[in-house]
């Protein structure tokens, strides 16, 4: 089983045999690549682990700037994923802007089971797929800009949510019991309207 992940600098994500777990879903084999051309610029900075809903996953924080001079900034970013149980949806978010009629902001995203994601600016999205153990994901942001216009971004967020377990079931199921039986019983006390 993998460490748990920490925020923590790309380097540390990246070196060889690095892997951390977020709940129940590990994450390996990491590579970032910034490329800029023109007035652009990105400079990497941490990962961090977050759960919300169900879902388990990292942000990449870094700064990407196409400058006003024209350029584009972009970060590939690739890694294997896991999950025990197996994992079921995929959700990407990206967090940036732009300043200018002639710029833009995209995120794109391959999973190795076919499945796809992508932004065409801030925001987020999702889809979900037949479980599967494990995928190679392969994540591209690009930030372009004509001169007088600008783009940037500084988070990229990628989590999987996981197939629940049989126990979950289980319990949930289990629980719906106990308060269908408590309402009951507590039907059949009442005194009837008027005694």
């Amino acid at each position: 089983m993998a460490a748990a992940c920490s925020i923590a600098p790309v380097s540390t994500y990246t070196a060889t045999g690095f892997s951390c777990s977020v709940g129940p879903v590990t994450f390996s084999n990491f590579s970032v690549t910034p490329s800029t051309t023109g007035s652009g610029a990105v400079a990497l900075s941490t990962f961090s682990p977050f759960t919300f809903d169900g879902t388990y996953g990292l942000n990449l924080s870094y700064s990407s700037s196409t400058g006003f001079s024209g350029g584009t900034s972009d970060v590939a970013w690739t890694y294997n994923v896991s999950g025990a149980p197996p994992l079921d949806d995929a959700y990407a978010a990206l967090a940036g802007g732009v300043s200018g009629p002639s710029a833009a902001t995209h995120l794109s995203e391959v999973l190795s089971n076919g499945m796809t994601l992508s932004l065409l600016g801030a925001g987020t999205t999702s889809v979900t797929f037949a479980p599967v153990s494990a995928l190679h994901v392969i994540k591209d942001q690009h930030d372009l800009a004509d001169s007088g216009s600008a783009a940037f971004s500084s988070i990229i967020g990628n989590g999987f949510s996981v197939v629940p377990e049989p126990s979950t079931w289980a319990m949930l199921l289990l629980g719906f019991a106990g308060l269908a039986y408590a309402g009951f019983r507590s039907n059949r006390r009442r005194p009837a309207w008027g005694d």
